[in-house]
């Protein structure tokens, strides 16, 4: 099957779905602080704008993450309609599938939305592609990572980004100057941070900044505990350089918000990236995004809205997490980060007209209307050849 395969509608198996209960059940972590609690939240905001009934179902086994995110919303519980989407990774789907019963898996369409950061899907996971019909992805990278090994349709729909109307800033909330040109990084440590690569940015900022008080870096991690040894490692950074911080622990949305409002520009010098959200949520917020030139955040960063940054593509020298030693994933320059870094520091016009550029294209590519758009296209494919 190729990766552009965006038309088949795999059979549902099992006994015949309704086809008058024409909408979508979303199951997923939907209090989750993570990504993937992220990922379900954006799909009931797609969905919200388009005119397709659902439902919404949390589910919260196996994901250690804080479950602090509140969902508003008058849907009902319950699986309601025909489809089921489930907002559960391939490593996990198993496991929901026993945990959640035969009552998820029977009767109805099944879509797992499924992200994955390297260009080869792990053989040890074809198993999660059985109890599926179809797999949707946030970018066409993922899709053709997935694509290869897969029995069943994958297609793409990214994830919205939520486009503010007007957010303000508080440097002073969280320790910053202002009269600096500030730099933010975030990591969270369930993500394999030899992936996210947060040392990386605060390596890139000492070689642009070494002994230059105009600029400050803060560094944002969660789950710092599930490494310690990366977490000491940027401790002793911000203690040997005054305009280096780390915050530690966990911020609701609208802190995380409020933090990219604060400084001029995110750094994400990742190794690889299904999709980038907070990328597109800090290019939404008018930030100047310097990351790495590679995987699934090029589908919305390009040299006129983002500063991507050169990379080399390496074998990884052992594995990590599910990253498996000999797979590939991209090594930034750092020395291209740094000068990149220097030119948002010295030129208030890049910033501004850079910054300006991403909102435009957040709106046009990753809004709610736009992937709501895409979102009902499909379920309409769907349901019509059901």
């Amino acid at each position: 099957m190729t990766a552009t395969e965006q038309d088949r509608v795999a059979s549902s198996g099992g006994d015949p779905v309704n086809a008058s209960e024409h909408g979508v059940n979303v199951i997923g972590y939907l209090n989750a602080e993570s990504g993937v609690g992220e990922s379900a939240r954006s799909m009931l905001r797609a969905l919200t704008a388009t005119d397709v009934p659902h439902a919404v179902v949390g589910y919260h086994y196996g994901n250690a993450s804080r479950q602090g995110e509140q969902v508003a919303t008058d849907k009902p519980s319950g699986l309601h309609y025909g489809i089921n989407l489930f907002h559960v990774n391939a490593d996990q789907i198993g496991v929901a599938r026993d945990f959640l019963g035969s009552e998820f898996f029977a009767s109805r369409y099944r879509i797992g939305y499924w992200a994955w950061e390297l260009g080869e899907f792990p053989d040890e996971w074809l198993e999660s592609f059985s109890p599926l019909n179809e797999i949707w992805v946030p970018s066409t990278f993922c899709q053709k990572a997935i694509a290869n090994k897969s029995p069943i349709p994958v297609v793409c729909i990214p994830h919205t980004v939520i486009i503010p109307a007007a957010e303000a800033g508080d440097r002073a909330k969280f320790g910053l100057r202002e009269d600096t040109i500030c730099f933010l990084s975030m990591a969270d440590m369930f993500s394999i941070p030899e992936r996210k690569n947060p040392l990386g940015a605060v390596e890139a900022f000492i070689k642009a900044f070494a002994g230059d008080s105009r600029a400050e870096l803060i560094v944002k991690l969660s789950n710092s505990d599930a490494r310690p040894d990366i977490t000491e490692t940027l401790r002793r950074y911000a203690e040997t350089h005054d305009n280096i911080h780390i915050l530690e622990g966990y911020l609701s949305r609208e802190e995380v918000f409020t933090l990219i409002r604060s400084v001029d520009c995110f750094v994400s010098l990742h190794r690889s990236e299904g999709f980038g959200l907070v990328i597109a949520e800090a290019m939404a917020r008018e930030k100047v995004v310097i990351a790495t030139g590679w995987s699934g955040n090029m589908e919305f960063m390009n040299t006129a809205n983002s500063l991507p940054v050169d990379y080399t593509l390496v074998e990884l020298p052992q594995d990590y997490g599910p990253y498996r030693k000999g797979q590939i994933w991209a090594d930034p320059d750092l020395d291209d980060a740094a000068a990149k870094m220097r030119s948002v520091c010295d030129d208030a016009a890049l910033r501004r007209r850079i910054g300006q550029r991403a909102k435009a294209d957040c709106i046009a590519l990753l809004s709610d209307a736009e992937i709501g758009r895409q979102v009902k296209r499909r379920i309409e494919a769907i349901y019509s050849k059901l």
